[in-house]
């Protein structure tokens, strides 16, 4: 970092590289050899590269995402999340309680605004969530339900408890 210029800029008044160019990609590999780089960069970007599939181990640069392959051989990300919320219903069928935990972790992606692609002047939202299969439990009395677990970012998350319409939207 160059003082001269206010703590920005390069050094010696260098011009910073074109995107793309062979100086950048030179630039970013002499960085990226620096095991300090490294440690700062991951302690920065770590869960949003994880929650990306990229993985962080000191191999990110290689290649595009790359989730783990589990053992039925298909990719995906293990989740640990924190308790959120619980919304219990029924089923309209055949009445079967159903409990649907909401949770929270910084895994999942968080929302993103964008525009509509049919009406650039409307913007929408997206709000990712990782949704568990249904699994047969019982419930505090012993009686049979069926329970999701469905996963949303925390910062998703933190919202709803803290806006009762946005709650309910989920």
């Amino acid at each position: 970092v160059d003082a001269e210029n206010g703590g920005g800029g390069f050094p010696g008044g260098m011009k910073p590289p074109v995107p793309g160019s062979p100086e950048e990609k030179a630039m970013l590999e002499a960085a990226w050899a620096d095991p300090e780089f490294r440690k700062a960069f991951y302690a920065q970007y770590g869960d949003k590269l994880e929650a990306m599939g990229y993985r962080t181990d000191g191999t990110f640069p290689q290649g595009g995402p790359s989730l783990p392959i589990g053992e039925d051989g298909k990719r995906g990300l293990t989740i640990v999340p924190e308790a959120g919320f619980v919304v219990k219903s029924r089923t309209i069928e055949t009445n079967e309680k159903v409990f649907i935990n909401f949770c929270k972790s910084p895994k999942v992606r968080s929302f993103s605004r964008e525009p509509d692609p049919n009406d650039p002047t409307v913007e929408r939202v997206r709000i990712p969530l990782s949704l568990g299969p249904a699994r047969n439990d019982l419930d505090k009395g012993g009686d049979p339900c069926v329970v999701y677990d469905v996963v949303f970012n925390t910062e998703v998350m933190d919202q709803a408890l803290h806006s009762k319409e946005f709650k309910e939207f989920l």
